[in-house]
């Protein structure tokens, strides 16, 4: 189960409105889109993240992930430092992602990529608006759920606008 979250670059042009398009908002991808960016993906062996409030789902002893792009973290803003080696898939997911938001306003500075997590309910920290997640892979059950905005994504090939400010969660798969 693959967890991928577009998350919006800060505003620029505070009279431009940016990431405007609605909570649960869906847009769908290819098959041949899915599985360009899932192979891609199962190639690289991620690094353990330490975020607290996650689990890896298939037993292992650390959930893994990061973020490509900008990040801010402990109090430093700086470039994800697993952007360099992950930048194929970087390339083909922000590729993908333009062409199937073509004409909406939504930008974004970094992507967050995780691998079999599950995680606890939390707010994402730093977003300066909402964020875009996909679910890549084979997997059964599971969900990202939000239950504030009544959304819960379950399927693999959407891309789905969320507000990542707001309390949400993902099930075991």
């Amino acid at each position: 189960n693959w967890d991928e979250t577009a998350a919006p670059a800060q505003q620029i042009d505070s009279h431009n409105e940016v990431n405007t398009l609605p909570t649960g908002q869906q847009f769908g991808m290819t098959k041949m889109q899915h599985d360009s960016i899932f192979n891609l993906m199962i190639q690289i062996n991620w690094p353990k993240q330490s975020r607290t409030h996650t689990w890896d789902n298939h037993g292992g002893s650390y959930p893994k992930g990061t973020c490509l792009g900008a990040t801010y973290e402990k109090g430093c803003p700086r470039l994800g430092s697993f952007t360099e080696r992950a930048r194929e898939v970087a390339i083909l997911i922000n590729r993908i992602l333009m062409t199937n938001l073509r004409g909406a306003n939504f930008h974004w500075g970094s992507l967050q990529l995780n691998e079999n997590i599950v995680s606890e309910e939390h707010r994402d920290k730093n977003n300066e608006g909402k964020s875009i997640i996909a679910l890549f892979g084979n997997f059964e059950g599971g969900a990202f759920v939000c239950e504030e905005d009544h959304l819960v994504c379950s399927k693999t090939r959407l891309w789905t606008v969320i507000d990542g400010r707001k309390v949400h969660r993902s099930n075991p798969f």
